[in-house]
């Protein structure tokens, strides 16, 4: 199957991306630290940003069904674990783990979602006392769910308006909307809403330029090999924080990392080794399936950096392709290998 045939637009619209990022620093701020289960894959528009350990879909019953298999084939963390939201068993089995940010003392668990989200997630969600960020279509039926308080959320940039509505239990509102205003003057201009001393139904609203570029600029993020999503890669391996995922037993790798930052202009994927000199001198790229230029920056014959430059005006949450000529045999073991990567790194 196409990878642009159940992906997301690659263009999603740079105001669009700036507020996305602009709302994961401002919630960071507000309420962090946060745990973040982002229902928006493969976009995960908030993902992108907070790097969320949870990726997933908000309602697979809702899509075609070969685009919930093309889905199913992504595996999170490195190839760990399988998305959110496939399979009732696994997503309990997933909310439960220990090393995940969702169980971990002092964070708040956050839900994103753009699209409805099926009503038992929903009702499960709910219970582990999660608060929800909704946009779109998803508004209607989350805003329904009992005992929780609507905060809506407006973030103005570059002359346009960016619409999200907050959901959290109705006693914590009132200190998260001091907390929102309080953090948004870091970087910008807010309005606490409607008389907000006595009347707390109006949006906070802030008035932001677009987040300035990193100090270490022209790197904007790199994403280790133990944190990506991908489709034919094998586990990730690790020496302490050092983490690397061979690619196989397919020629074909697809990885995603959510949505870009606005000023990203192209990628680098560290390959550390390969079976061969051959499968980096036939190695092909894709972007959201389409076949498109790259280049080697050559460190030995068995590895160098994959740089892939993104089309003009990109931007958005890109799939990444890689395919070698042909695998070859482990030499000691049962596995068929490709490409040994150890980070993407994303540039300006």
């Amino acid at each position: 199957m196409s990878d642009t045939a159940f992906s997301a637009p690659g263009h999603a619209g740079v105001l669009a991306t700036q507020a996305h990022q602009l709302m994961a620093v401002w919630l960071d701020a507000a309420a962090g630290p946060l745990a973040l289960l982002d229902l928006s894959f493969p976009s995960l528009a908030l993902g992108g940003f907070l790097r969320s350990d949870l990726p997933g879909l908000a309602d697979a019953g809702a899509i075609p069904a070969a685009a919930t298999a093309f889905y199913g084939r992504f595996r999170a963390a490195g190839g760990h674990r399988p998305l959110f939201g496939l399979g009732g068993v696994e997503d309990a089995a997933m909310l439960a783990a220990a090393e995940l940010a969702w169980n971990q003392p002092g964070r708040q668990r956050l839900v994103y979602t753009q699209d409805p989200v099926a009503p038992a997630i929903l009702e499960t969600l709910h219970q582990a006392g999660a608060w929800m960020l909704v946009r779109g279509a998803a508004a209607v039926a989350v805003a329904r769910l009992p005992a929780l308080s609507v905060l809506p959320l407006v973030i103005e940039t570059d002359g346009e308006a960016a619409r999200y509505t907050l959901l959290l239990p109705a006693e914590a509102a009132p200190q998260m909307r001091r907390r929102l205003t309080e953090a948004g003057w870091g970087f910008g201009h807010v309005t606490p809403g409607k008389d907000a001393a006595e009347d707390s139904s109006g949006p906070v609203v802030l008035c932001a330029a677009p987040l300035p570029l990193p100090h270490d600029a022209p790197l904007l993020t790199q994403i280790p090999a133990s944190a990506l999503i991908h489709d034919g890669a094998y586990r990730s391996e690790a020496d302490g924080a050092y983490s690397w995922v061979w690619t196989g037993p397919e020629r074909h790798v697809r990885m995603v990392f959510g949505t870009l930052p606005p000023a990203a202009r192209w990628l680098k994927v560290a390959v550390i080794g390969a079976g061969k000199a051959a499968q980096l001198e036939g190695l092909v790229a894709t972007l959201d399936g389409a076949t498109l230029p790259h280049r080697l920056e050559r460190w030995s014959e068995t590895s160098a950096g994959v740089i892939v430059d993104l089309p003009p005006g990109y931007s958005g949450s890109p799939i990444l392709g890689l395919a070698v000529p042909a695998t070859v045999q482990e030499p000691e073991g049962i596995r068929r290998l490709g490409l040994c990567i150890h980070k993407i790194e994303v540039f300006v």
